[in-house]
């Protein structure tokens, strides 16, 4: 058995929550909506960098439901994982991607969610101008630092700042996204700016800033993204999840092939972003455990730290039974009937 089936059939060995098997199924519904925080540049709404995007550039699940005369519509979120916890809270979404804070935030405020997957794995970057005397972090104490409050990323940053001694309050804050943060860096409005690796490449390339820290080479800081399902949805219609898993399932096993990572590339390059900012993004990353969908014991106790420290932060209230918050028995279920 080659390497890439034994990382899929290792799902046996996980914990992982059971699925009602003898739940009745409704008939189909007439739409399934999803949403997205990413979305690509010059107008583009597709997204990039995981099993999800994939699919939506692929146009997967329309083919996928097309006989079933099933709907699909996709929602684009600029403001990212707060819009889409909205969403969900009013019932406006079926499935999302959301990083681990988000997910995190609205799960602890009452959002029935499961996840159903893992999306892969989010760097961030810090971007100081490049004409900047800062070398590190710690160069910017007291300095103006663009972060997005509420975020994968802000989670991230804080994991960073705890790993090396620091606390947020050694910096002062400025709440701003990735776009207007690059805007604001080039103007000298900061000294610093903590983004995403599509943002990172281009402030590069441009000659704009320059990268004094990134998460691309440890692991341990790198964010957790998922895919998750809102949980009365799939209640009512545990078949369509399992299409819909078995399709995210599929990309990352295409994806996770090393023959296929350039075609990988090339296809998340459909967003406007160009497929060296990909390249850029993975340079000396483990691609296959990145686009892997199962989460192993080593990364649930990730999940479960980083809800610890968002309760620390004062982020969330409640604590999250992180076991009884996934449910991969769909993913079980691929595994069986996967070639």
């Amino acid at each position: 058995m080659n390497l890439q089936k034994k990382f899929y059939y290792s799902l046996v060995a996980l914990t992982v929550c059971a699925l009602s098997a003898g739940a009745k199924a409704s008939p189909k519904p007439q739409e399934i909506r999803f949403g997205t925080p990413i979305s690509g540049i010059n107008g583009s709404k597709l997204g990039y960098g995981n099993n999800y995007s994939s699919a939506q550039i692929k146009q997967d699940f329309e083919k996928e439901f097309s006989k079933d005369n099933i709907k699909i519509t996709w929602y684009s979120y600029k403001n990212a994982g707060p819009g889409i916890n909205e969403a969900l809270a009013n019932n406006q979404l079926d499935f999302t991607l959301l990083g681990d804070l988000p997910a995190i935030i609205g799960k602890s405020r009452g959002v029935n969610t499961k996840i159903i997957l893992s999306s892969g794995t989010n760097n961030v970057y810090l971007v100081v101008p490049i004409k900047s005397s800062a070398n590190s972090i710690a160069d910017l104490k007291e300095k103006k630092i663009g972060i997005f409050k509420g975020t994968i990323i802000h989670l991230q940053a804080v994991n960073v700042l705890k790993s090396l001694g620091l606390e947020e309050r050694d910096f002062k804050e400025i709440n701003t996204d990735s776009a207007l943060g690059s805007v604001q860096l080039a103007s000298g409005q900061l000294d610093g700016l903590w983004t995403t690796s599509s943002a990172a490449y281009t402030l590069v390339h441009k000659g704009i800033g320059k990268i004094i820290f990134s998460t691309r080479n440890q692991p341990e800081l790198q964010g957790q993204v998922f895919t998750l399902v809102r949980e009365s949805f799939a209640e009512q219609y545990p078949e369509i999840v399992q299409r819909v898993v078995n399709v995210l399932a599929g990309e990352s096993q295409w994806a996770s092939t090393p023959s296929n990572q350039d075609a990988v590339f090339q296809l998340w390059a459909r967003s406007g972003y160009p497929a060296d900012s990909f390249k850029f993004d993975y340079e000396g990353n483990d691609f296959m455990r990145a686009q892997s969908p199962i989460l192993t014991e080593h990364e649930f106790s990730i999940l479960d730290k980083n809800i610890k420290l968002a309760r620390d932060l004062k982020l969330i209230k409640k604590d999250i039974d992180v076991k009884g918050w996934v449910d991969f028995s769909y993913l079980q279920q691929y595994n069986k009937i996967a070639p």
